[in-house]
């Protein structure tokens, strides 16, 4: 709608002019009889009528006021809310400044030909940069930027030969400004015609080897020097003239050869310099007509793209002056990367992993700018946020070839701006995302960043790599335009999704929508059936191993041999498959229900193939399968169809595996079988099974001693990172959710209010006792159902979680209020029975790790509820909140009427659900004890093993709660005491401190030789800052010493009109400096759009310099500069409101 407006708004302000035309004929200069006949045209009288005013001060109000208005339009791009208004303003004030310009002396009332060329070049302009796909926008920039630096050339050709024709003689400062005028805008039309060229691919993108660059630039340079030192001296014309022609072919060589050598992986930091060099060439021009307008707008332009370079520049980590001197060497431009290896993927799996993700990280690259595929990132985008799965898009500053260019595409597709991130805000939090898509970038991205010895090494990278698992969608695996190898490529985390990024990422996107649910449903994989391809090198045991060189696969075919079945005959013992060469096996132990004997592994059939594509065989045993009635979901025949491997009994299954998982803690049988080395993954709850009396669990005693390696699935850290592992939290939210399906089965009422013609029926009435886990997906479950929710818990901070679910929360009296452990409990009682009289569903989890469940719900308080009503005790494994849970039993108190619900293991309702979701935990678990099979061992270094390993190498690892607790206290008190050294250190002061753990008498001073060192470091560290700020304080008097002299000298030597030129420039540079630093990064490139827009203010130099005569060559040529300004003007503007209308639509 806006695009529209902008151009209907174009199309009127035309129509206005020619309608002016209309009325005013021709221009009264080119019809001299209207002049001899005593007719005035009525530019004429209103030029006539402006000079007898005060035009002047007009002309000067005018100028200061589109001053303000361009100033405005940079400021005005800090935020997405103004900066479709600054773009109106800059606008604004370019229209009044050619208004006021109009009078000007040099102008000599050439209105019809002014605004005839005028209204050609800005339909032209308007024109090409509606045309111009934004994927082209470096390349529509850049011409632009030519264009300005075309006319700005043009202007001080007409200047000079105005002059010459007039036989005027041009000041030393005068002639000085010419030059160097014309030399910035000869370098800017060059450079940006060589860039575009280069941006486009019309010319190799890669930087071009000149025999002798740097010594050719200095010989040209210094040639640029002396022509124009003597243009400025010499009197003779001839020699002024011949000068100034050579001083501008150096200047093109000059240009050619500084752009032509630079690559294109230093393009987005070239462009940023044409835009400033364009400022420049219009402050220069504006110097030599003494125009503070030119001058205020150059210098904001100037600075804009000098801050803009510098950016750039920090988010490669070059220097400048690097760049200019040449990209980055292409010695490896040609080497062969066919010998890379990597782990492929392919769509299917890529939108698999993408659905079971919860936290998706996109960081997108010039490739998919070159595949075009951002319409299909933002269709991928919308269909994983309407499955809950939170995905952000991170953005590095160099990410495409023009600062802020990703963000603009992206804009364009439709993405939602409130998740692009910046790529400081992604690094913060790397680990927490599940899962990393790269699309078509590469130095980016790459480690290589890191290393001291690489050519890249400290440019600002995304630490992709530190992510729980990347996919690189890229065409193949090509060197950047750093050419390095990227070893991103061949990292075990990351798969390669090699193709098109469009048409890959398209059958993402189909194959994530057709998905339904949160994973995929199948019990058979289709993977089973299909041909598996095996890399020739057998050290790689791997998923899939990719050479780019060659790729020889064997086709193999699953060959599940087992005796048939005939009369008489008897059942086989062992099935024989084909197994994964030097994989570890993985014996899976179900846990059985002691109600209906219903089965629950930990891995179903349908997610056995991850574990094999990690390198894992998956194996069951028969007797179980036989033994239960309620197997189908994981009968025999699935499990054989999906790829696992079969035994015959338990014992042979635990002795010939290397890993065994189980849901719940193993038998005595069981552990019986398991062997040195062996590891055991399932839940231990020691401090509920631990012998009191010597504070020892028998079992896990007895795994030591037979140097079982333990993985205690309860004990897993409550961190991000740990997130995916922990099986608590998926046992708690599927707890939740049944708790208050099942209490609605036996409530006797309808949970949601409804109108009827018997009457009206109130809601029901949901407690929730404890808001953890469970608690909260019991909000969530009961809201959902129509219902009034109440929450109640102790901790404050679960406030405004249990709110968030719809709950009203209530805060319960907790042990921190300075109060006994009974009188807490009483008060915690006595809140609770205020609710129980007005509750139909009572919902409790309030239990603490190690401790005993507190009895919050006594006989004497349920007995006052309403008959009906109902109580789910989630915590009746470890003795329930409430007085009369009886453990794994339904039963309804006689007394009051009120049903009791004391079920254990809810998972046993859902088992097909809970084991797909067990699966995902134990697969993060997996692949956090080994990538892959071959590397599968338990790292105590790593801080999540180390706190779930409760047994390795025959040591007992596991402490009571109380012991971490108390560690943890002990290190943060530590860390404070640390903390304090180190502040009081910095004063030189002997510090002692005393040692809680040991007597009050006895003291200890931390002043060991690391210390002592360190100590002495930090001295050593403020003697150099000291140093630092006592130079810093001579570099600022001597900066002071040095301007006062300098103004001083201006004072002498200059005119009042000069200072004050010289004083808007640097006041200008000042203001565009603070203005810039403030723009949003996301509109970078409108910002260098418009700014380019706003350097078309060269068209008040032209107007300067049409002359009092009829058209002359000097006004054939400042007409040209008006047609060359009137499109990068008109088509500036427009293209900026193309983008800022993506932005804030």
């Amino acid at each position: 709608m806006r695009r529209l407006s902008m151009k209907l708004g174009l199309l009127v302000f035309l129509v206005v002019l020619l309608v002016i035309f209309a009325l005013n004929g021709v221009d009264a200069r080119l019809q001299g009889k209207l002049m001899e006949g005593g007719g005035r045209s009525l530019f004429l009288g209103i030029s006539e009528i402006y000079q007898t005013s005060n035009s002047g001060s007009l002309t000067m109000a005018g100028q200061f006021f589109a001053a303000l208005c361009f100033i405005y339009c940079i400021k005005g791009l800090s935020s997405e809310k103004t900066a479709y208004r600054s773009n109106i303003a800059g606008f604004l004030g370019m229209m009044v400044a050619i208004l006021v310009s109009l009078p000007e002396e040099g102008f000599g009332n050439h209105y019809f030909v002014f605004f005839l060329t005028t209204i050609v070049s800005g339909a032209v302009g308007v024109y090409i940069a509606d045309k111009t796909q934004l994927i082209k926008m470096p390349q529509l920039v850049a011409i632009f930027h030519s264009l300005v630096g075309l006319a700005a050339l043009f202007v001080s050709y007409s200047y000079f030969y105005s002059s010459i024709g007039m036989k005027e003689g041009i000041y030393v400062l005068r002639r000085m400004e010419l030059f160097v005028g014309g030399v910035m805008g000869m370098i800017t039309f060059v450079g940006s015609v060589i860039a575009a060229l280069k941006l486009d691919d019309i010319i190799p993108s890669k930087s071009v080897r000149i025999p002798l660059k740097n010594v050719s630039l200095s010989i040209l340079l210094f040639s640029i020097c002396m022509t124009g030192l003597s243009f400025c001296v010499s009197n003779n014309e001839l020699v002024i003239t011949t000068n100034l022609h050579c001083g501008m072919i150096l200047s093109a060589l000059f240009g050619i050869f500084m752009i032509i050598s630079i690559g294109g992986a230093d393009m987005p930091v070239i462009i940023s310099m044409l835009n400033s060099y364009s400022g420049w060439s219009t402050a220069i021009t504006g110097f030599l007509l003494d125009n503070s307008l030119l001058i205020i707008s150059g210098a904001l332009i100037g600075s804009s793209g000098a801050i803009l370079s510098y950016i750039m520049c920090k988010g490669m980590n070059r220097d400048f002056i690097s760049v200019l001197l040449g990209g980055f060497d292409q010695e490896e431009t040609e080497k062969v990367v066919g010998d890379t290896k990597c782990y492929t993927t392919s769509s299917k799996e890529t939108a698999e992993m993408l659905a079971e993700s919860s936290k998706i990280l996109i960081v997108p690259g010039y490739g998919m700018a070159v595949s075009k595929c951002q319409d299909i990132i933002s269709d991928i985008i919308k269909e994983l946020e309407s499955r809950s799965i939170i995905v952000e898009i991170g953005i590095h500053p160099v990410a495409g070839r023009m600062p802020g260019h990703m963000n603009v595409l992206l804009a364009e597709s439709g993405a939602p701006s409130r998740i692009v991130k910046e790529m400081d805000t992604v690094n913060k939090c790397m680990q927490e995302y599940d899962l990393v898509l790269v699309i078509g970038a590469n130095d980016i991205v790459n480690p290589a960043a890191l290393d001291p010895q690489s050519k890249i090494s400290g440019m600002p990278v995304i630490n992709v790599w530190k992510a729980k698992q990347v996919v690189v969608s890229k065409r193949s695996l090509a060197f950047g335009y750093a050419c390095i190898k990227n070893e991103l490529f061949t990292c075990e985390r990351t798969k390669m999704l090699l193709g098109d990024s469009r048409e890959t990422l398209q059958q993402v996107y189909k194959i994530l929508k057709g998905c339904t649910g949160f994973v995929p449903r199948q019990y058979i994989d289709s993977r089973v059936t299909e041909e598996i391809e095996e890399v020739e090198d057998t050290d790689e045991v791997t998923t899939a191993l990719l050479s780019s060189k060659q790729r020889k696969s064997s086709k193999n075919s699953r060959n599940i041999s087992s005796r048939n079945k005939k009369a008489g005959e008897a059942e086989t013992e062992t099935v024989s498959m084909s197994v994964i060469k030097g994989s570890k096996k993985i014996a899976l132990l179900p846990i059985v229900s002691e109600q209906d004997k219903t089965l629950l592994f930990p891995i179903p059939p349908s997610k056995v193939y991850k574990f094999r594509e990690k390198g894992y065989e998956v194996a069951i045993s028969r007797d179980v399968l036989t033994s239960s009635s309620q197997s189908k979901y994981f009968s025999e025949e699935i499990y054989m169809r999906s790829g696992a491997l079969v035994y015959k009994n338990i014992e042979e299954l635990i002795k010939e595996c290397d890993v065994v998982i189980k849901m719940a803690r193993p038998s005595e049988k069981e552990a019986k079988c398991m062997k040195q080395g062996q590891i055991l993954i399932c839940n231990m709850h020691i401090s509920q099974y631990q012998d009191k009396e010597n504070s020892q669990d028998q079992l896990l005693a007895s795994l030591t001693k037979n140097g079982v390696t333990v993985i205690a699935l309860d004990e897993v850290p409550r961190t991000s990172r740990a997130q995916t592992m922990d099986i608590r939290t998926t046992t708690s939210t599927i707890s939740g959710y049944r708790a208050v399906v099942e209490a609605f089965n036996c409530l006797p009422r309808i949970s949601k209010s409804i109108s009827s013609a018997a009457g009206n029926v109130e809601e029901s009435t949901v407690l929730v006792i404890g808001a953890g886990v469970a608690g909260l997906q019991a909000i969530a479950t009961a809201k959902s159902m129509g219902t009034k929710v109440f929450a109640m818990d102790s901790r404050s901070a679960s406030k405004e979680e249990a709110e968030s679910c719809g709950a009203r929360f209530i805060k319960v009296p907790s042990e921190e209020e300075s109060l006994r452990k009974e009188e807490v409990l009483k008060k915690q009682r006595d809140l609770i029975e205020k609710y129980l009289c007005i509750s139909d569903i009572v919902v409790t989890s309030a239990c603490k790790p190690g401790e005993e469940c507190p009895i919050l719900i006594t006989k004497e308080a349920l007995r006052k509820m309403k008959s009906g009503s109902v109580i789910v005790d989630l915590c009746s494994e470890f003795g329930g909140n409430c007085e009369l849970t009886q453990k794994d039993r339904t039963f309804s108190d006689v007394q009051s009427g009120i049903t009791i619900i004391g079920k254990c293991n809810y998972v046993f309702s859902m088992p097909l659900q809970s084991s797909e979701l067990f699966s995902g935990n134990l697969l993060s678990l997996i692949c956090e004890l080994g990538p892959t099979s071959d590397r599968l061992k338990c790292d105590l270094n790593n801080e999540i093993i180390s706190r779930m390993c409760v047994a390795h190498e025959n040591k007992m690892l596991w402490r009571p709660f109380t012991e971490q607790n108390q560690e943890k206290h002990e290190n943060q008190e530590m860390l404070e005491k640390k903390s304090i050294l180190e502040n009081i250190s910095k004063q030189s002061t002997l510090i002692s401190i005393k040692d809680e753990n040991k007597t009050a008498s006895k003291t200890s001073v931390f002043c060991s030789k690391t210390e002592i060192n360190g100590y002495l470091q930090k001295v050593m560290k403020e003697f150099k800052n000291f140093d630092k700020q006592l130079n810093g304080g001579v570099n600022f008097y001597a900066g002071v010493i040095l301007a006062t002299l300098f103004f001083m000298v201006l004072g002498l030597t200059m005119t009042t009109i000069q200072i004050q030129n010289i004083f808007s420039f640097i006041i200008s540079t000042m203001l565009g400096y603070y203005c810039v630093w403030d723009v949003d990064p996301k509109l970078h490139t409108p910002l260098m759009s418009v700014t380019n827009a706003l350097s078309g203010v060269i068209i008040i130099g032209s107007m300067m310099q049409y002359g009092n005569q009829t058209v002359t060559y000097t006004t054939l040529m400042s007409m040209f500069s008006t047609f060359l300004a009137s499109i990068n003007t008109f088509g500036g503007f427009y293209v900026t409101n193309k983008m800022l209308t993506l932005f804030t639509s």
